[in-house]
């Protein structure tokens, strides 16, 4: 048993049962040090308050303790007091010698901690808690009196698990998350929230992890006291353009073009920003109103992502922890904006690596998509085309039809194209754009936009595409056949030359897309005859805040299913009634 002094830091009613655990370990403590002038000169069990904190430096070699309840503020103390600290464990306490504990943590009465387990630094195990197998508690962090942890569970630096607060099996509590008293987690918690009821809800976050801070710009705490700045900006915001301009990202990125989508299918366009240090995370999305028949608050909504591919972008993508930081601080964010439900589209080119959020979220895979890589020789590309599209193609150079890019006299001409084609295939009502929309499309991206178009013999267009270009990254956006030639697949010339004209001009890949409603349907075939490559598109959907979400899902008469209402089709179901979410 170690000769050296024993100090306790913190004279309050924690420390009693700090005291009483030492004491009945058989240690002796010399003394308790404390900050509250009306403690000095007090006792604790018959321990004397010595002086403050700042009398620690003169102890010299001695081993101390902190016997103060609020995690941040033990966190503090530890971070500025320099101390060999030991560890308290109750001799009625069931440890399994197998555990690992942390220096500084107490481990109190009747606490039982099963085999596998490791438990952090500066830890409080309370009265009668319970850690089953192989769970991982972090840094300061509290299990309070009678909570319990099911096997596998993971519990970040700085959470709170309230008294007899019970955590279901390989269930994750994010860093500084407040789980409430009685509380059942059933399902994982993001960092930074408070949670309370049966099952546990997200109710808010937890502010008082990083102080009175503005309601627009959130600080995640971690191990260190790590801070995340984020807020949402809109499209003049120069931070969006700032971001693209150090990001891989896609003409969907652009502000530009979120806010023609938000004009022509409604919403607000806007942004979430995050800043971690010198790097970044850039989240384009619209910001929809929820249906006056829901009768929901008028500051309620949800988050979408605008059709196309405009997923999550960072300025380090292969720093895989410090996305999913973001991604917690998005949340948090989301839900302090009134957000009850989030879709995310990623981008099968950028997001490959997406990881979702420690929340009640799902990655769903809609289907393959086809892509190009433009760094091949024209001839291996031409190799990989199926045999029966090279005859098409060869057929109609043979008829002399011709091709020519960006002649904007033609666009008329495109969007009549466009329409007949929707018409003949019955498209959805969705595809259905109005001209205004291929005006502003065009005003908005500039040089981004391109239309190719395929000119008959007789000097008539037969078939165009408009196609979006940025950072390296050509993408076939919407194309149409004239009714006079459909049937010779003008289209397919229209892609052969355009392959090769980003090519030409500088981009690296040429992304065509997958089917309508991302299946393999004959418009997927036909993209395959392309290229062999192949990407997945992937969708995230996210319930923000519980409690909303499922006051909404009720209202609308359906059943309250959230799990399943992760992997359904339609995503949230309680809009299901009132518009269509694009998937293709």
């Amino acid at each position: 048993m170690s000769k050296r002094r024993l100090i306790v830091i913190g004279a309050g009613g924690h420390a009693k049962v700090v005291v009483a655990t030492l004491q009945a370990a058989g240690r002796t403590v010399d003394g308790i040090l404390d900050d509250s002038p009306t403690l000095v000169q007090g006792s604790v069990l018959g321990v004397p308050v010595i002086g403050s904190t700042a009398y620690a430096s003169k102890l010299g070699d001695c081993e101390a303790i902190i016997a103060v309840g609020d995690n941040k503020t033990r966190s503090l103390i530890a971070e500025t007091t320099k101390l060999n600290w030991t560890v308290a464990v109750h001799p009625r306490a069931v440890v399994h010698p197998d555990v690992r504990i942390g220096t500084g943590t107490v481990v109190f009465a009747g606490a039982v901690i099963q085999p596998g387990t490791g438990i952090g630094a500066h830890t409080i195990i309370n009265t009668g808690a319970t850690v089953d197998h192989d769970c991982t508690v972090g840094d300061f962090v509290h299990l309070a009196p009678g909570s319990h942890l099911g096997g596998g569970v993971t519990i970040g630096n700085g959470a709170f698990v309230g008294i007899g607060a019970a955590v279901l099996p390989n269930r994750h509590i994010g860093e500084w998350t407040v789980l409430g008293g009685g509380a059942v987690a059933i399902r994982d918690l993001c960092s930074l929230s408070i949670a309370v009821g049966v099952p546990a809800t997200i109710i808010g976050r937890n502010t008082a992890a990083y102080g009175n801070d503005s309601l627009g710009e959130q600080h995640n705490v971690a191990q260190h006291i790590h801070r995340i700045k984020s807020i949402f900006i809109g499209p003049d915001d120069p931070r969006w353009y700032g971001v693209l301009k150090h990001v891989a990202h896609d003409v969907y990125h652009l502000p530009s073009y979120v806010a023609v989508w938000c004009k022509h299918q409604g919403g607000q366009a806007l942004a979430f920003y995050a800043e971690d240090g010198d790097e970044v995370c850039l989240i384009p999305l619209v910001r929809r109103q929820l249906p006056v028949k829901l009768e929901a608050p008028h500051w309620w909504c949800d988050l979408v992502s605008p059709y196309g591919y405009p997923g999550p972008v960072y300025s380090r993508p292969e720093d895989t922890e410090r996305s999913k930081r973001f991604l917690d601080a998005f949340i948090v964010a989301a839900n302090d904006l009134g957000a009850c439900s989030v879709f995310l589209r990623l981008h099968p080119l950028i997001n490959d690596e997406f990881r979702v959020p420690a929340a009640l979220s799902s990655l769903t895979t809609q289907g393959a998509t086809v892509a190009i890589d433009l760094t091949q020789t024209p001839e291996a590309m031409w190799r990989q085309t199926r045999s029966s599209h090279q005859y098409d193609i060869r057929r109609l150079e043979r008829l002399k039809f011709t091709t020519v890019t960006n002649d904007w006299s033609l666009y008329a001409d495109f969007i009549r194209m466009y329409r007949q084609t929707m018409s003949r295939i019955g498209a959805a009502p969705d595809y259905c754009f109005p001209s205004q929309y291929f005006m502003d499309l065009k005003a908005a991206l500039g040089d981004n936009l391109h239309l190719c178009c395929v000119i008959s013999p007789e000097g008539r267009p037969a078939a165009g595409g408009l196609f979006t270009g940025a950072a390296g990254i050509m993408q076939y956006h919407l194309s149409g056949s004239d009714e006079e030639y459909h049937r010779l697949a003008p289209s397919k010339l229209m892609l052969h030359s355009m392959r090769l004209w980003a090519k030409q001009h500088g981009f690296t890949i040429f992304h065509l897309g997958g089917g309508v409603g991302s299946q393999q349907d004959s418009l997927f075939q036909f993209k395959a005859g392309f290229s062999d490559e192949r990407h997945e598109f992937q969708t995230s959907r996210i319930v923000v805040n519980e409690r909303r979400y499922a006051m909404l899902v009720l209202r609308t008469g359906l059943p309250l299913d959230p799990d399943g209402d992760l992997k359904a089709r339609y995503f949230p179901p309680y809009l299901k009634e009132f518009q269509n979410t694009f998937l293709g």
